[in-house]
């Protein structure tokens, strides 16, 4: 329970951040991506690139191929965003201004509240 607690902190989390960052659909020359994943096969897919942050879902779920895949973290291609895993199969999403500071981050987090070492499975931009 405490790990669905963890796992639902995290989505809202990452949907703040998301709506926070598509706040320049204003800007024509925005581009969006997204980063999906399935939990029954752990496969992922990703998009950027495209005019709208619904069709960057759209297209990441699509790419990652399984009927469970859903869309994890998404907005601007401004930012590089990226998923991790940990060992039992959790993921942890998350952004950065460059991509150092989002690996950094994403992999500290991550092995914070899992406790053991994950590792990156998809990042933007490709």
């Amino acid at each position: 329970m405490a790990m669905r607690n963890l796992l639902l902190t995290f989505a809202f989390v990452a949907a703040t951040l998301s709506v926070a960052r598509s706040a320049k659909a204003d800007d024509a020359n925005t581009r969006y991506g997204a980063i999906a994943w399935s939990p029954s096969t752990g496969a992922t897919g990703a998009a950027s690139h495209y005019l709208t942050q619904g069709l960057a879902e759209a297209a990441a779920e699509s790419n990652c191929g399984q009927a469970d895949c859903a869309t994890q973290i998404s907005g601007a291609d401004d930012f590089p965003m990226a998923i991790a895993k940990d060992p039992s199969g959790s993921v942890y999403t998350n952004w950065g201004h460059t991509w150092p500071e989002l690996r950094d981050n994403l992999l500290a987090d991550c092995q914070a509240y899992s406790g053991r070492t994950c590792r990156i499975v998809q990042a933007l931009p490709l």
